[in-house]
């Protein structure tokens, strides 16, 4: 039995490769605010710094944000937030988060940091307290953080410091340089059908 080209086959396919050749530039991308700084001072009732943080310690961090909050001048929130992490001194509050938080900010007017963050209560497991929350504000240069002791209240307090934000979006996501245009998109198309046609009039001879 002679086999014939299924030339509908062929365009279905051809159709689809290109449908998706098109829409790969246009996926959503993902924008990193990147967190250093560190802790200048702080206080309890009784004067004290706040357990466990000291002086000196180091803030890190990050918050993953749709690119499309990233704007300069631009406002997020929750629905925005796609990842974060945030350590301060021995603190790794993404690992010792008991609940989720809310998270609100704005992108500074030239779109290269923050302008303020907002961290709402979060509550936390940390050495000495194992039932706190931290909530923490920032501006485009320093931060304050509310630590509260439930189970030792006079141990609450404040803590402050210097904090740098950087918005970038990494290289590796960023948009291909060399995307084909839509016109050789179309005569790759139409290539294809050339080539489809003449299989199938050979398979008729």
């Amino acid at each position: 039995m002679k086999k014939t080209f299924n030339f509908k086959r062929l365009a279905r396919r051809t159709t689809v490769v290109i449908v998706l050749l098109a829409i790969a530039p246009l996926t959503a991308q993902a924008a990193f605010i990147d967190f250093s700084g560190s802790i200048k001072g702080g206080s309890t009732l009784f004067g004290s710094m706040p357990a466990p943080f000291h002086a000196g310690d180091a803030l890190t961090g990050y918050l993953e944000i749709d690119d499309a909050a990233a704007q300069p001048g631009a406002r997020f929130d929750n629905s925005d937030l796609l990842g974060w992490g945030l350590s301060i001194g021995s603190v790794d509050f993404t690992q010792s988060a008991l609940s989720t938080s809310l998270f609100s900010g704005r992108i500074a007017d030239d779109g290269s940091a923050l302008s303020s963050f907002e961290l709402g209560s979060l509550f936390v497991s940390m050495p000495n307290c194992e039932n706190c929350t931290v909530g923490l504000t920032s501006s485009q240069t320093g931060f304050i953080a509310l630590v509260k002791d439930f189970c030792n209240p006079w141990l609450s307090g404040l803590i402050w410091g210097q904090l740098d934000t950087d918005l970038r979006v990494p290289p590796s996501i960023d948009p291909p340089t060399d995307v084909a245009e839509p016109a050789p998109l179309a005569l790759f198309a139409i290539a294809l059908v050339f080539i489809g046609w003449g299989m199938r009039r050979r398979a008729r001879s």
